[in-house]
C-alpha cells in the first residue's frame, strides 16, 4: 500500500518488471503490484534483448523488428513452450525415480518371500538411504 500523497498525485506507484517471469500467472501477480485497494498505478515490462535470447531462444534483431504487441504474443508463446519443456523433464525424472525404487522394492520383497534377509536388507536401504 502507498501511503504517499506525491506518488498517488502523480498517479501511484509504478513498477518496472526487468525480467522474463516463468509463467503468466507470476507476471499477472506482478502487475497486481502497481495498483492495491483501487488506487491508480502502472506498469512496464523492460527486457533485454539478450535475456529474450538466452533465456527463451528468441532470435537476436527479432524484438526491434516486430511491433511491441507482436513481440509480447513471441515472448508469451516461448516462455509457455519453455514452461511445458521444463515440467515435462520434471515429470519424466521423477517417473525415473520412481521407477527405480518401484524395482528396488519388488527386489526387496523377492527377497523377503524367499526368505533372504540380508538381500532384503540392502534393497530396502538402497530404496531408503534415510534409514542407516
Amino acid at each position: 500500500m502507498c501511503l504517499d500523497k506525491r506518488v498517488l498525485e502523480a498517479g501511484g506507484v509504478h513498477v518496472i518488471q526487468t525480467f522474463v517471469s516463468q509463467n503468466k500467472a507470476e507476471e499477472v501477480q506482478i502487475q497486481g503490484r502497481t495498483a492495491r485497494q483501487g488506487k491508480d498505478g502502472t506498469y512496464s515490462l523492460v527486457l533485454s534483448e539478450a535475456d529474450l535470447v538466452i533465456q527463451l531462444g528468441i532470435q537476436a534483431g527479432q524484438a526491434v523488428s516486430c511491433s511491441p504487441e507482436e513481440l509480447y504474443r513471441i515472448i508469451d508463446e516461448a516462455r509457455a513452450d519453455k514452461w511445458t519443456a521444463e515440467c515435462k523433464q520434471l515429470e519424466e525424472d521423477v517417473m525415473k525415480e520412481v521407477n527405480a525404487k518401484d524395482a528396488l522394492a519388488h527386489q526387496c520383497f523377492d527377497a523377503l518371500l524367499s526368505g533372504n534377509a540380508p538381500s532384503a536388507m540392502r534393497k530396502f536401504k538402497e530404496a531408503n538411504p534415510e534409514y542407516k
